[in-house]
Parts: C-alpha cells; structure tokens; sequence
C-alpha cells in the first residue's frame, strides 16, 4: 500500500477529528488505497497523524449517486468549481500522542519540504520508520453511514450541525486555536 503526506490547513483539523468530515476534496490523487500521513501547515507545521483513505471516487460519478438530491448535487458541483476532480473516503483517522514537527522531519530526512498537495513517503525513507511506529493518542473510525450522509459538505457547515464537538484542543492542546 502506498504512502503519503499530504498537507491541510489547521482549520480543517477540528472536522477531520469530529468523525462527520468523511471525504476530502482534490483535484489530484492516487488511484488505489493509500495511507495518508496529516501534515498541518502553518503555523502549526507539524505531521499530526495518519489516515486510512479508500480508493478515490470521480466527483461526476458521485452526481449521479446524488440524483434527487439538489443539496448533494450543488455541494459536489462547488467542489468541482473550486478545482476538485476526486472525492476521497476517509475510512479513519489516528490521532498521534507526540506530533513530529517540520524543523524534526527535516532533521531526520535531511531534506524534507512541506508538500502543496501531497508528496509519497517511501518505506526506506527514515521519516516513514519513524512515523510507522509513532503511538496513537487518538483512532476516529468514520461511521458509512455518516460519510454518505454528509457527502459533499464543506468544513463550515460541519461546524455549523448540531453534533459537531471539537476535539481540537483535547487532541493538540495549545497547537491549534479553535475554530
């Protein structure tokens, strides 16, 4: 199974960890299976965790899923209007005990650069080792039926639905301000 990092923004965190935030948007992505290492950009700049994503789904195969749905259909089409092409199911998500900074992964590789989108990790490459083994603070399995549910939302209005907690503070402490 092949490795990534990929990188989010710190605002998107507190909806991956919510456990509602079940696909992530892009216009570029592998085809098959992969394990996504979490990299937040700044000014956290840290690898936070790892999530296990399922093969990408086209976003125009997912409009016709959707038929009936108007709602669906209009987020999935904003989706598209802002560059994405796949839709990617997040299967689940843990949570690291220790995060591994930029200025540690640098240190370790050598030569590591935050990725714009995501960048393979490969299995030689001391980083990987190190975050294979890191230990897990926190495991989000992400429930099918509210992935399929809230197809298509944006973070903003995850955080608007009634049964949106934040973990963020629990999860990094004072890393990351909440939303």
């Amino acid at each position: 199974m092949e490795t990534i990092i990929m990188s989010f923004q710190p605002q998107v965190f507190p909806a991956l960890c919510s456990g509602i935030k079940g696909f992530e948007y892009r216009p570029r992505f592998p085809e098959n299976q992969v394990i996504v290492y979490l990299y937040l950009s700044a000014p956290i700049k840290a690898i936070v965790g790892r999530m296990l994503v399922s093969e990408r789904l086209e976003l125009s195969q997912l409009t016709t899923q959707l038929a009936g749905n108007e709602q669906g259909i209009i987020r999935i089409q904003q989706h598209e209007a802002e560059g994405a092409r796949f839709a990617i199911p997040i299967e689940k998500i843990e949570i690291f005990a220790e995060t591994v900074s930029l200025i540690q992964a640098k240190e370790i590789t050598g030569r590591f650069f935050a990725p714009q989108s995501y960048c393979y990790l490969k299995q030689t490459n001391p980083l990987f080792k190190l975050l294979k083994l890191r230990p897990i603070q926190k495991e989000i399995v992400i429930d099918p039926v509210v992935r399929q549910k809230y197809l298509g939302y944006f973070c903003d209005e995850i955080y608007q639905l009634p049964n949106f907690t934040d973990n963020t503070s629990a999860l990094l402490g004072t890393h990351i301000l909440s939303i």
